[in-house]
């Protein structure tokens, strides 16, 4: 015999399964497969009414996992990663910037449906059509149930739906309005969170020497009108000697002018060159996975020196240099902004000298990417709910030629880590999980 109410109600109960935290309210959505198992298990009992089966063996055929490119990067605390290196034990990023730990990785995969998911910030990611994401939707797939609205603070559009989808499924609903609108989104991650790092040079003052430094030496140069610059490097420890002035700048050496040995061996000069950055400008990799507090002072350098505020308050980093425009991109993922890129050419007197890179984004004044006042001033007041800077569009999904593909599952309470070059949160889920929970907490039968 056959119990559809004992069936459905370990279906429904796995389907409204709630994780706590930011994503308190996320249901696990079964597959067809999924669903006929568990209808199957679950739903026959005996003439006692009670279970007909005590034991049950799933077989699943080997290689379906929910998989992405094997050359996707992923985000480390040491760096970064491809999908074919992860190994069970390596660490990486949740959404919430917490370390967590891969605990299965599949083998290559290979002849899966794969797609190219393209995203409002010029980033994409090669996902197999399996793959799990979880988006908000202001419409949602047809023939599931829609799940409630949940509140998920700054990571949820009010009145969106908020679950986990797979790649086809987002393909399939990917616009609304008559196809003009974007209808699923990805919360950007928070900054990750990383210890304090035995950094060469103070990293505001690295941040300054990037933007407004003389290439080939420990210098910078400095408008008068923002002379706090200069105060914020002396307050970071560095000692700073003035050496000419020209109209209204002025330039500021990075060393007490001093000839001994000892001033040499701890010279700013001696540690750019021992970085290599020395008329090689970047950020380099131990700076970028320096802790939060050391990120943020090295990006304020920056935009002190080399950043714009609107008067709207979208803020933009310019620069010429590649290696430099590529840090500043991580670096502001990193920190829990949607930066995108604009490249054009460079003008000098009318003539184009090579590419410009323009990184534009918002940041506020409870958290401001400036200690400049006069750009300070200029940015917004915190807004109250999801803005489209805490937020990626999924603009397209492309079919590509099938790619080697791998699947990881990672200890997060979300089940979410990061993938990318843009840092975007992806989920995997288990279905083992949620029967065990069933089996903990809401099983009827005594025993």
């Amino acid at each position: 015999m056959h119990d559809k109410e004992r069936a459905l109600d370990v279906i429904e109960f796995i389907q409204m399964l709630h994780h706590t935290g930011d994503f308190y309210g996320e249901p696990f959505l079964l597959l067809d497969w999924q669903y006929q198992v568990i209808w199957d298990v679950y739903g026959t009992v005996n003439e006692s009414g009670y279970r007909q089966y005590r034991y049950a063996y799933l077989e699943i055929p080997k290689k379906n996992g929910k998989a992405l490119a094997v050359d996707t990067p992923i985000p480390t605390p040491d760096g970064w990663k491809t999908m074919g290196q992860l190994c069970v034990g390596d660490k990486i990023f949740d959404e919430n910037g917490k370390v967590c730990s891969v605990t299965f990785a599949t083998d290559v995969m290979h002849g899966h449906t794969c797609y190219r998911v393209c995203f409002s910030d010029g980033t994409s990611i090669i996902a197999d059509a399996e793959h799990n994401w979880l988006t908000n939707a202001w419409i949602d797939n047809p023939g599931h149930v829609k799940s409630k609205t949940v509140n998920q603070g700054k990571r949820a559009y009010s009145g969106s739906i908020a679950r986990v989808r797979t790649t086809e499924e987002i393909r399939q609903t990917l616009k609304v309005n008559g196809g003009t609108t974007n209808n699923h989104s990805i919360a950007v991650c928070s900054p990750l969170e990383l210890p304090d790092a035995e950094l060469p040079i103070p990293p505001y003052t690295l941040g300054a020497w990037l933007g407004d430094g003389v290439s080939g030496r420990a210098s910078i140069v400095c408008d008068s009108k923002d002379y706090a610059i200069i105060e914020r490097i002396i307050a970071e420890g560095v000692p700073v000697k003035k050496y000419k002035k020209k109209d209204r700048t002025t330039e500021y050496g990075l060393t007490t002018g001093g000839r001994s040995s000892t001033d040499r061996r701890n010279s700013i000069q001696k540690a750019l060159r021992d970085m290599g950055i020395l008329s090689n400008k970047y950020i380099p990799a131990v700076y970028l996975r320096a802790s939060i507090q050391q990120r943020k002072a090295l990006l304020q350098g920056l935009m002190d020196t080399d950043g714009y505020v609107s008067k709207a308050g979208q803020c933009e980093f310019v620069t010429v240099r590649k290696n430099i425009c590529d840090g500043v991109l991580e670096l502001l993922r990193s920190l829990g902004y949607k930066p995108t890129l604009k490249v054009d050419k460079a003008r000098v007197n009318g003539k184009e000298c090579g590419d410009r890179y323009r990184i534009q984004f918002w940041s506020f004044k409870d958290d401001p990417c400036f200690t400049l006042q006069r750009k300070v001033n200029r940015l917004k007041d915190s807004a109250e709910q999801m803005t489209r800077s805490k937020n990626r569009h999924i603009t397209d999904v492309i079919p590509v030629d099938s790619v080697p593909v791998k699947c990881i599952q990672v200890d997060s309470e979300s089940h979410l880590y990061l993938a990318g070059e843009g840092m975007i949160p992806t989920h995997n889920t288990e279905l083992v999980a949620g029967l065990a929970l069933y089996h903990l907490y809401n099983d009827p039968p005594s025993g």
